[in-house]
């Protein structure tokens, strides 16, 4: 008996629902599978359109930051030289003042010196530092 003889009569329309049938459901999967997919590559597409401007907004405050960090790069080196003098002008008053005139050992600032030394260096220190 050959295999063509096997699917005669009922057996063949048996074959044929089946096969039918089969490809009726797989066309009604994909059918209704369609909407959903279509759904997802739009979902897809606007997360990628809103990283990439995202990546972009980053992009562009890092840019701006970059740039104010190169100015103020530049600012304190064309301020180094004017530093640079000024260091040199306390370091030798300060030189001379120690080798013109030293402290004794035992000399220590009164309690209303040191209130003023302290008052000055805070000011020093806020008007440096910009508070």
């Amino acid at each position: 008996m050959d295999i063509l003889g096997f699917f005669t009569g009922w057996k063949l329309a048996a074959v044929s629902a089946i096969g039918g049938a089969v490809v009726a459901s797989s066309v009604a999967v994909w059918a209704t599978s369609l909407p959903y997919e279509t759904k997802i590559a739009k979902l897809e597409r606007d997360y990628a359109v809103a990283s990439a401007i995202s990546s972009n907004n980053a992009l562009t405050d890092y840019t701006a930051q970059a740039k104010q960090i190169n100015l103020s790069a530049l600012a304190l080196l064309q301020s180094l030289p004017e530093y640079k003098n000024d260091f040199d002008r306390l370091s030798k008053e300060l030189h001379n003042a120690s080798i013109n005139s030293p402290l004794p050992k035992s000399c220590a600032p009164t309690a209303d010196r040191l209130r003023i030394l302290t008052a000055a260096v805070a000011r020093a220190n806020a008007a440096a530092f910009g508070q």
